[in-house]
């Protein structure tokens, strides 16, 4: 008797445990594609519209988001007591539009990027379309023999769409926001 009060102790421990790790696991597969969405939900500064947007539909119910004049997300929490305070940021690092000229997109940085990751780098124009683009620069043979050597400066960089450039013109406009195209690994 005392084996089979046993044996269905230990069935119902082990059902309890593997019930426990398969919520566990469900929780874990969630927060990983929150991550994702989060990671790959673009927020150059200035433009965090779409981020903070996915932020908010995220919230719990007793959660009610606020933002302010300057676009900060506040998120308040019950009522009354002291506040405490969760700061993070919700902007990226990216480029803005400053110029297209025969069809590439010049740009600058927004934030600080170190020029020389820039090269081959993929990137998403956010203009009328999205339009994938990739960063270069003047290719060799059209370079004079002392700049080969030398890294491009940011102003020597252009996006390539491959789209004639009547299209990129109707398409971007100076000021539209630019992120790299990464995925969350």
């Amino acid at each position: 008797m005392r084996s089979m009060i046993g044996a269905g102790l230990l069935c119902v421990s082990l059902t309890g445990i593997l019930e426990a790790q398969s919520l566990a696991a469900t929780r874990v597969a969630a927060a990983e594609r929150l991550l994702e969405r989060l990671v790959e939900t673009y927020g150059v500064s200035g433009e965090e519209g779409k981020i903070r947007q996915l932020i908010i539909s995220e919230l719990p119910g007793w959660a009610t988001p606020e933002t302010d004049a300057a676009g900060n997300l506040w998120v308040r929490a019950g009522k009354g007591g002291s506040p405490v305070v969760l700061v993070a940021h919700m902007d990226e690092i990216g480029l803005m539009v400053t110029a297209i000229q025969d069809g590439f997109i010049r740009f600058t940085n927004v934030g600080g990027i170190d020029v020389r990751v820039l090269l081959s780098q993929p990137v998403l124009v956010h203009g009328q379309e999205l339009l994938p683009g990739l960063v270069g620069s003047r290719p060799p043979h059209v370079t004079a023999q002392a700049d080969r050597k030398k890294y491009p400066a940011l102003a020597d960089l252009g996006i390539d769409t491959g789209l004639p450039a009547r299209q990129v013109e109707k398409l971007v406009r100076v000021g539209d926001p630019v992120t790299f195209d990464q995925k969350a690994v």
